[in-house]
């Protein structure tokens, strides 16, 4: 027979690396299961413990308690000290034995012994390992509710994984420019001036982020809202793209308005004095390969944003999709297991035999 580590990968369709957790949800649900079943059904699958001191009980449901052969009565933790007054009317004695309850354990009155001992009849709750191929006193009939409700937890811890994954912001750097712009060079001649503000290139500025989509994804479980975030997403990078172009082309135009006016003082320049033209021309080769350089950097940056842009899209519609898949075969293990566990809570005691 296959483990049940097998059956719940040949269920949801994944392996299973982490056999901690599923021992966690195997065990979490063979109790769930448990507390479901009827009562003669697990009595029929219950144990006879007995001891000569207290019993512990935090796994266990009690369905008998007697002492030496002796039922006993239950009574609450605070008639716990008249029980055991022997001036009490409420003592216990070995005729009328007496339990009650002290946290996790059992405690009975008058005190068992090794010749008069106490006896407790319940159902263990059962610790469940993933490499396991039944569950010891347990009814066959409810091994696969278990299993099914377990994958059940798989799949949660998968949709869990899956959302974290969602990107919380574009992960790109901010446009920088480093690049300076050259200085004017100091003209001897007083008969040519130029003094023009130097153009520079004004990043816009935008910050992204998918909050709402995570939103959208991780607590309303809306796939629609969420493609539509997508898509104000995808629009506002557009925006953003276009601004980054706009603001290079109104830079390339100061810088053309800025190059002719230099043209001007050049040609002055070369009537009075040929130093200060060459100093000017060569001013003027700067200025052009400071723009060539700016145009680099934003063109750089525009391929980079273009790419995370299809990254984020990519990825987004890679989870979304993913957890769109889970969450049916979720739904489809749910409604599976809620009708084992509405099967199971009419059968009797015979249909629960181990």
């Amino acid at each position: 027979m296959s483990t049940f580590q097998t059956q719940v990968e040949q269920i949801i369709g994944v392996s299973i690396t982490d056999t901690d957790a599923l021992d966690d949800y195997l065990t979490a649900s063979a109790r769930e299961v448990s507390d479901i079943l009827p009562e003669e059904v697990l009595l029929h699958n219950s144990t006879l413990v007995e001891s000569a001191t207290t019993l512990p009980v935090a796994q266990t449901r009690v369905f008998a308690v007697s002492r030496d052969g002796i039922s006993c009565m239950e009574i609450p933790f605070g008639m716990s000290a008249q029980a055991n007054d022997s001036d009490s009317l409420y003592k216990a004695t070995d005729r009328v034995p007496m339990y009650y309850y002290d946290n996790n354990y059992l405690t009975i009155l008058p005190s068992p012994s090794v010749t008069e001992k106490a006896q407790l009849i319940g159902f263990e709750y059962p610790e469940v390992a993933y490499d396991d191929t039944k569950i010891q006193f347990f009814p066959n009939n409810a091994v696969y509710a278990v299993i099914t409700n377990a994958s059940c937890s798989v799949l949660m811890n998968l949709m869990s994984v899956a959302r974290e994954a969602i990107p919380s912001a574009l992960n790109i750097s901010d446009l920088s420019i480093t690049v300076s712009f050259p200085l004017a060079p100091s003209l001897s001649a007083q008969s040519v001036s130029f003094s023009e503000t130097a153009p520079s290139y004004l990043k816009p500025t935008q910050t992204f982020d998918v909050t709402q989509l995570e939103s959208f994804l991780e607590d309303n479980e809306d796939s629609e809202l969420a493609q539509i975030q997508v898509g104000r997403l995808q629009h506002e990078l557009g925006e953003y793209q276009a601004d980054i172009q706009n603001e290079l082309n109104k830079f390339n135009q100061e810088t053309a308005e800025y190059q002719a006016l230099l043209q001007v003082a050049i040609q002055d320049a070369q009537l009075t004095s040929s130093d200060d033209a060459q100093k000017l021309q060569l001013y003027s080769t700067e200025v052009q390969d400071y723009q060539a350089q700016v145009g680099k950097v934003v063109q750089e940056y525009q391929s980079n944003l273009a790419k995370e842009t299809q990254e984020l899209g990519s990825n987004i519609q890679r989870i979304q999709a993913q957890l769109q898949a889970l969450g049916s075969q979720y739904q489809l293990l749910q409604t599976r297991y809620q009708s084992e566990l509405q099967r199971l809570s009419g059968v009797s005691k015979h249909g629960g035999q181990v």
